[in-house]
């Protein structure tokens, strides 16, 4: 559990209260506006209030109301990690005060000069060696959002990862963590545990491309790099670069006209009754054998994407 009180997004307009009054006069339709409970990440923006011409508040009928808060959401991600970091719609949030977090550095990158490295970042972390290892009982996120799905009927999120951290069954001690979520606190995650250093995607590195698609539609969408140590053997952790998202909207599909074709008068059949339909009996499943571990094979483990929320992946929301 992250302890920092910095606020996460957590949706463009929650808990949206409005009491609308409206009069027409000579100047036009009035409209007044009382929002509440908007989260603190607009409080300094501005909302802008369209009336629909066609509906109109007229005498007792409301008119139809458009709430847009501009500049909120974010293009999809593009993160090369080559620019300013954290760059614009990137929130870094850590259990360390700040000392380590997720920082841009050009310890082992993908491409370009630089990557995320989980302990890149912060106080300390920005001049740290490239062989420092991370801290123990460390917990770092790196959230992006919020941007749109509402367009996509198919999504697919890129990225690549390099490095090491701690092996156990099911990555219960640490993780590498890649989360979704549509409300910026509860994210379903992705885990890579284990040595993950001598890949074949490039540079030693593992290309990843997850099927994301579950969340297209979506209006707002936030992603997650998340990094989690405890209190046993620490590694070099994980670096990550090159982050894009990629779309294929919904294709409409034209449905043909059939013209209407004369019904044939039914003849009458006869019914036939059914032969009984003999049971077969209980077939043996075979016992898979189990599967030998090959020597000197790596130690990693990938849980993939899974469809609910992640125990304990939460972040303090201040809204």
């Amino acid at each position: 559990m992250v302890s920092s009180k910095r606020a996460v997004v957590v949706g463009c307009l929650m808990a949206l209260i409005l009491a609308l009054a409206t009069s027409v006069g000579a100047a036009g339709p009035r409209l007044n506006v009382n929002a509440s409970g908007l989260p603190k990440s607009i409080s300094g923006g501005t909302l802008d209030v369209v009336l629909d011409p066609q509906t109109s508040p007229v005498a007792s009928r409301p008119g139809t109301v458009q709430l847009t808060a501009p500049g909120l959401l974010h293009a999809k991600p593009n993160e090369d990690f080559e620019g300013t970091w954290p760059a614009a719609g990137w929130e870094v949030l850590d259990n360390m005060e700040g000392v380590y977090q997720w920082g841009a550095r050009d310890c082992h990158p993908h491409t370009g000069a630089k990557a995320a490295w989980c302990i890149g970042g912060g106080t300390t972390g920005t001049s740290t060696s490239c062989s420092t290892l991370y801290p123990a009982n460390y917990e770092t996120w790196a959230v992006y959002g919020p941007f749109s799905l509402a367009d996509a009927a198919q999504v697919t999120w890129h990225f690549s990862i390099q490095g090491q951290c701690e092996f156990e069954d099911q990555c219960r001690k640490d993780w590498f963590k890649y989360g979704i979520s549509t409300n910026g606190a509860d994210f379903n995650t992705g885990y890579y545990c284990g040595d993950w250093r001598n890949e074949d995607g490039g540079n030693g590195y593992t290309n990843v491309s997850a099927d994301i698609s579950s969340w297209a539609g979506q209006l707002e969408v936030w992603i997650a790099l998340i990094f989690v140590s405890d209190g046993s053997t620490q590694y070099g952790g994980m670096m990550v670069d090159d982050i894009w998202v990629e779309t294929t909207a919904a294709t409409p599909t034209h449905t043909p006209t059939v013209a209407p074709t004369d019904t044939a008068t039914p003849t009458q059949t006869t019914e036939v009754t059914p032969s009984p339909t003999a049971t077969q009996g209980d077939t043996a499943t075979p016992t898979p054998s189990p599967t030998a571990t090959v020597p000197g094979e790596p130690r990693r483990l990938y849980l993939p994407l899974i469809q609910s929320r992640a125990a304990g992946l939460s972040l303090a929301v201040d809204v």
